[in-house]
């Protein structure tokens, strides 16, 4: 099923599940754009299987072509609005880049060993270049892309990366560690410095930016959610106070910028909890 809210604060279970073979199934990645000629809206992968469900209000959702097979389980989403382009990453570093809307896809070429075995984490877009991050082994490897179409595959560290963004205000990229607190930086999105800081946090799940503010979400102490900021691209955190959030485990898995403000989640197989920021204007 969907839940959906216009505020971020009082959330709503969808008029409609998620529809054909994505029904049951755990859903892999939510991305926003355009999702007809003119139409902004959501995409949404199975983690069971390729298929994709579009909804252009997050409450209502169909399956896009009767079931528009990707790359296999664990697809990850991306739209880029200066190419008019989807771009979705999933299993062995499989990459397909859609044109229409995500109604037919066209898988490209990557390199052998690609995003690793466990399929693809994250795929951000800097407005010139795509990353894509790894979820299995080998967690060193990275791909990169300026369009999508050609991609290679880069050796960054041997520790494995949790979260990705990009700052238009830094001009620059940020990387967090999934299995440590450190940070990793770079202008280009090529090439990666360790920043050789341990943050707050125990691990980092994932990352997002606003501006100059960088947000880190993960896990500190046993599976107690925690969330960290920063103002010089990483180069120092501090925690933030978020109380008990511990009716979901595994601490906050997810972050995003959106109206302004950030909005985390975590949850496990029966719970899921939000925590809001205020918003910065």
């Amino acid at each position: 099923m969907s839940v959906y809210s216009d505020d971020g604060s009082t959330w709503t279970t969808g008029s409609d599940s998620f529809g054909g073979d994505l029904l049951g199934s755990q859903a892999k990645d939510l991305a926003f754009g355009l999702i007809a000629a003119g139409t902004s809206g959501f995409l949404v992968s199975s983690s069971v299987n390729g298929n994709l469900d579009k909804s252009g209000d997050g409450s209502s959702w169909s399956q896009l072509g009767g079931g528009a097979s990707l790359v296999g389980t664990a697809s990850v989403l991306c739209y880029a609005a200066s190419l008019n382009r989807w771009v979705a990453a999933g299993n062995g570093g499989l990459v397909h880049t859609s044109d229409d809307y995500g109604a037919t896809w066209q898988i490209r070429a990557t390199p052998a060993g690609g995003a690793g075995s466990g399929g693809a984490r994250r795929i951000v877009w800097s407005g010139s270049l795509f990353v894509v991050l790894p979820a299995g082994n080998p967690y060193d490897k990275f791909l990169p892309s300026p369009d999508g179409i050609t991609w290679t595959e880069r050796t960054v560290t041997s520790s494995r990366w949790g979260g990705l963004a990009y700052s238009q205000t830094d001009g620059g990229w940020l990387a967090v560690g999934n299995s440590s607190a450190k940070a990793w930086r770079s202008v280009d999105g090529l090439t990666w410095v360790d920043t050789a800081f341990t943050g707050p946090l125990g691990q980092c799940n994932d990352l997002a930016t606003n501006g100059p503010l960088w947000i880190a979400t993960g896990v500190v102490n046993t599976l107690a959610p925690a969330i960290a900021w920063s103002v010089d691209a990483g180069a120092s955190w501090k925690r933030v106070s978020v109380g008990n959030h511990r009716v979901a485990t595994v601490g906050f898995r997810r972050v995003i910028l959106a109206d302004d403000r950030f909005v985390a989640v975590h949850a496990d197989g029966t719970n899921l909890e939000f925590a809001l920021s205020l918003r910065s204007s």
